[in-house]
């Protein structure tokens, strides 16, 4: 019954696709070795060579370089230097911390030390002192993972030793695929923007006409008024309309001292620091954001 699922499967991987060869090798040679550990429980002395390896052995002679994907059970994970493997429940928390905490640095493993830029989500499976495997989705192919293995530059004495290559290795991608960018440059023939600004026009014009209308309404003697404007003013009370501009002035002026800090928050000059309040005395909220907008831009800078 071996043999015949032995040879079942060899069809099978002879007449379908390259990803599926890549993995029906592997279960291969699970199966012969299955076969040449049954042969030697039962007394047999006939060697049995592994030609699935030997085929792996021939892959990196020509492409000049190990083949990416591996057999856990029966792969090459420990390091040259006789070391003992990482314990299964420590790889279990390393991948844990790693795809939990801090997800994008997974996906730079794959896109810088696996040279796939296409990588959409990634998470590590399992870590050895000779590396790690992987698995990653890519974007126009969200529903189908793929699996990697990436290898240590030189296999890992211990388990505090791993994860210090990883550390590395993920500070490398990072830097390669993060750029650091001078925010403080600046192009040639580049204008500065202003630290003092008024707002728009139309704003200007309400707020102009808002200041003059309650100047004639409250201050101008009602002989000079118009028969409308006299009626209003009799009807509503001056008490009223002094308080409401009493209050709309200590609003304004609050929203200065707001405009004040911001500006001393955010190191302006004096005569920026100056400026402001006065602006934002005139015309109100719209002048405060512009603050708001200058003062953020003048502290990231």
């Amino acid at each position: 019954m071996l043999y015949k699922g032995y040879w079942r499967r060899v069809r099978d991987i002879r007449e379908g696709d390259l990803h599926s060869r890549k993995a029906g090798f592997l279960l291969l040679r699970d199966c012969a070795l299955s076969g040449a550990r049954e042969r030697v429980s039962a007394g047999s002395k006939t060697s049995h060579t592994d030609p699935f390896v030997t085929k792996e052995k021939e892959q990196e002679k020509k492409s000049g370089r190990p083949t990416q994907m591996r057999n856990r059970k029966h792969g090459n994970n420990s390091s040259s230097s006789g070391a003992a493997e990482i314990p299964p429940n420590t790889s279990r928390e390393i991948c844990a911390s790693l795809n939990t905490k801090n997800p994008e640095a997974v996906v730079n493993y794959v896109r810088y030390w696996g040279s796939i830029a296409s990588a959409d989500k990634a998470r590590i499976v399992s870590v050895d002192l000779a590396g790690f495997d992987m698995e990653y989705t890519v974007f126009s192919d969200p529903a189908t993972r793929h699996e990697l293995r990436i290898q240590f530059k030189q296999p890992a004495s211990s388990v505090e030793d791993a994860e210090m290559k990883l550390k590395d290795m993920e500070n490398e991608a990072y830097k390669m695929l993060n750029l650091d960018i001078d925010r403080n440059y600046k192009a040639p023939g580049t204008k500065t923007p202003p630290n003092v600004h008024l707002p728009k026009a139309w704003i200007i014009g309400a707020t102009a006409g808002a200041w003059v209308a309650a100047y004639i309404v409250i201050f101008l003697d009602a002989a000079l008024l118009p028969p409308e404007v006299a009626t209003f003013r009799k009807i509503v009370g001056m008490d009223v309309l002094q308080r409401m501009l009493t209050a709309w002035v200590i609003l304004h002026s609050i929203e200065a001292v707001v405009g004040i800090g911001l500006c001393l928050y955010a190191r302006m000059p004096v005569h920026t620091v100056l400026l402001w309040p006065l602006i934002i005395v005139l015309f109100g909220t719209p002048s405060l954001q512009n603050c708001l907008k200058v003062a953020v831009r003048h502290a990231i800078s």
